[in-house]
């Protein structure tokens, strides 16, 4: 017997139940769905019995804004925010950097202590893989309505008996994209609301897009439109620019790198640091591409203090509209 709650936007096995029902099963919603619980039938009685206990507040996937409050309220934690358009590299940079923690290697003496959202970690780095000819296959798209889960996914560091925490955004360029066309569009909600809460941004330009003719323009105006929103509302928050895919970057023509440089310089401050960053070596010998994935972290490290937050109010979704889409169990 299939058994699922009948609000929409309400997964009570994960998040629990949005009505404030401490025992999902007793909620109306979830009887509308499971007439047979009515029956007493043995099937029914023996998943009651199972949903007696009190639910854990996450899962290890990827939070939604229903079960951000975890991490935010009880750790001294730094909301990052990827920005850039769609196919920029944001899912691909936070793939190789969790691949690169898991093999054990350090930055700085910082190494990888654990996380809440493993399985979302493991959702989108487990899509980056080497094979013979140094050839990786990439985190599928994040669409704006379908596709991978709009995800935040939060990283813990260890250094002696320090800690720091880490909340990264991975979201839909599209929403970016939309966000920099309208502060209050709809479809840009999400994207609003990372510049609201991230302590600092990372900031993807797509060298790729660069190249072609038929792309040049576009991929300008995006860096444009989105920088300029970017910087609305700024205050003193860090951001650093990533040369996203820079083993094409020896492609771009240096007048396109040297102007747009001069533009982030422009938006963000003249203290603004550039990575150039890419999930392919340079060589067989030279992999500081992938290295300076490692440095940007350690940027954001040195740059942010701990920072204990109030809990991020979260109005949880009466029909689950909430943008953030969060998982559901297959």
């Amino acid at each position: 017997m299939e058994t699922k709650c009948s609000k929409k936007g309400c997964v009570p096995h994960e998040t629990g139940c949005i009505s404030g029902k401490r025992k999902f099963h007793t909620c109306q919603y979830w009887k509308a769905e499971n007439e047979g619980e009515e029956k007493g039938d043995s099937t029914t009685k023996k998943t009651t019995l199972k949903q007696e206990g009190i639910l854990l507040p996450w899962t290890s996937n990827s939070l939604g804004l229903e079960s951000l409050s975890l991490p935010t309220s009880a750790l001294n934690v730094n909301i990052i925010g990827l920005i850039g358009a769609a196919n920029s590299g944001k899912t691909s940079f936070l793939s190789m950097l969790f691949q690169m923690l898991l093999a054990g290697e350090q930055l700085n003496g910082w190494r990888f202590s654990h996380s809440y959202t493993l399985q979302g970690w493991r959702n989108i780095a487990a899509q980056i893989e080497w094979a013979p000819g140094n050839l990786y296959t990439f985190p599928s798209h994040t669409s704006k309505n379908a596709g991978r889960i709009q995800a935040l996914l939060h990283l813990a560091l260890k250094k002696g008996d320090k800690i720091r925490d880490f909340v990264f955004t991975d979201v839909s360029g599209e929403w970016f994209t939309e966000w920099a066309k309208a502060q209050d569009s709809k479809t840009g909600e999400g994207a609003k609301w990372i510049h609201q809460h991230a302590d600092a941004f990372l900031f993807f330009m797509d060298c790729e897009k660069l190249i072609a003719k038929a792309t040049i323009g576009e991929g300008r105006r995006e860096i444009f439109s989105i920088g300029d929103r970017l910087k609305n509302g700024l205050a003193h928050r860090p951001v650093a620019a990533l040369w996203a895919k820079a083993d094409l970057k020896a492609d771009v023509r240096p007048r396109i790198v040297e102007r747009l440089t001069d533009e982030v310089k422009h938006r963000f401050g003249h203290h603004t640091p550039f990575y150039d960053v890419s999930v392919y070596r340079i060589s067989e010998e030279d992999d500081s591409h992938q290295k300076n994935i490692f440095e940007t972290l350690l940027w954001l490290e040195n740059r942010l203090e701990r920072k204990s937050r109030q809990p991020i109010a979260i109005h949880l979704p009466v029909e689950g509209n909430d943008f953030f889409f969060h998982f559901k169990a297959q």
